[in-house]
């Protein structure tokens, strides 16, 4: 069984990619499939920039073949044009109907505007004609947008909200999940003082009529990306897996585990990595990543994901 994928170039096997995300179950376009290899692949496969600090950065490539060899055939990881371009041909080869759809970044406002502030994410369209968001670089479920109350993620909550925006005068669809108060396990019992309603933080948002973009037109953002000084994804080398309960993150040098405890707070468990030799065996035994060759990790004493 193979994707072609969509540049012409080689053929990609996707049992190999299901194989890489522990996936087992029919491979059909039905919703609870789609869910499965969501979560999946959030578990398996990390959002990470690991390739930005001693990789092959200058060589990313929008196009599937570099990509599948990358995130399957070496056990590595990528940034969201990555995950959810190689996701969004898994699927369509599936036989689901995908549109991958450009939108606004709205966790790092400071870029404004520019190709570094901007997401991608797909939108599924079911047998029913009913539309989901799936977006393995973020979301560990596929979500609903036509209602605006919370949806499970399995690991915490989440929502898609229609809401006008007075700065562009059009409806847009507001991507959020839960922002929790993080409590630092120190062996002490804290006492918080939980406001009246949960507190929601934007990912990311799109026009609802947002149209089906190719994946080569992603290469100015990944350039961007690499190429802009001061840029989080330049500054701060981290690799992050979901798991059921939380997170799991090495940002830096600094290992993080966090653990949702109800729509309020989380538990976020922090340690130092002493050394490169201890950060790779943290790579390999906790996240199943291997790499080929030694990063130049930032020393940066404030790391926290």
């Amino acid at each position: 069984m193979y994707i072609v994928d969509q540049l012409n170039m080689d053929k990609l096997d996707i049992e190999k990619y299901l194989s890489r995300i522990e996936y087992a179950g029919p491979v059909e376009a039905t919703e609870q499939v789609l869910e499965k290899l969501c979560w999946c692949h959030v578990t398996h496969v990390p959002f990470f920039t690991l390739d930005l600090f001693g990789g092959k950065a200058d060589k990313k490539e929008m196009n599937p073949a570099t990509i599948y060899k990358k995130i399957v055939t070496d056990k590595g990881g990528g940034l969201c044009y990555e995950l959810n371009g190689l996701f969004s041909i898994l699927l369509k080869s599936i036989g689901f109907k995908v549109d991958v759809i450009r939108t606004e970044a709205l966790i790092n406002e400071r870029y404004g505007g520019s190709l570094v502030n901007e997401h991608v994410t797909l939108i599924v369209t079911l047998i029913n004609g009913q539309k989901r968001i799936a977006d393995v670089s973020c979301l560990a479920r596929p979500l609903k947008f036509d209602r605006d109350e919370p949806q499970y993620q399995r690991n915490t909550k989440a929502r898609a909200v229609k809401r006008w925006c007075e700065e562009k005068s059009a409806w847009y669809i507001y991507v959020e999940k839960l922002e929790r108060i993080a409590i630092e396990d120190n062996n002490q019992i804290a006492t918080v003082q939980n406001p009246v309603e949960p507190a929601w933080r934007g990912r990311f948002r799109f026009r609802p009529d947002a149209g089906n973009v190719e994946l080569s037109e992603f290469q100015p953002n990944l350039d961007a990306t690499v190429q802009t000084e001061g840029s989080v994804f330049t500054t701060t080398s981290f690799c992050v897996l979901q798991t059921e309960r939380g997170i799991k993150a090495l940002v830096c040098y600094k290992y993080v585990e966090k653990e949702f405890v109800d729509d309020f707070t989380d538990i976020r468990r922090t340690y130092s990595v002493k050394d490169l030799h201890e950060f790779k065996r943290i790579l390999r035994d906790t996240f199943n990543v291997v790499l080929h060759y030694d990063p130049l990790i930032p020393s940066i004493d404030d790391a926290t994901y």
